[in-house]
């Protein structure tokens, strides 16, 4: 499925995730995005040295720090 940029804030704000690093933060949000049917990509490169955490359907990305 297909969501605007305020969709995915509220189904990621919806949320209380719980972590410890950002690998355990960037898994609970994948585990979330694969529940609710959002389309993604993890670890997109945008260029030779970038890339970002997650780039979901629509051109939305999304960095975890």
């Amino acid at each position: 499925m297909t969501f605007t940029a305020p969709q995915v804030m509220e189904i990621l704000e919806s949320y209380k995730f719980s972590y410890t690093t950002e690998a355990d933060l960037q898994a609970s949000i994948e585990r979330v995005f694969k529940e609710k049917q959002v389309e993604f990509q993890r670890e997109c490169r945008l260029g030779d040295d970038l890339r970002i955490d997650f780039l979901v359907a629509d051109g939305i990305g999304i960095e975890i720090k």
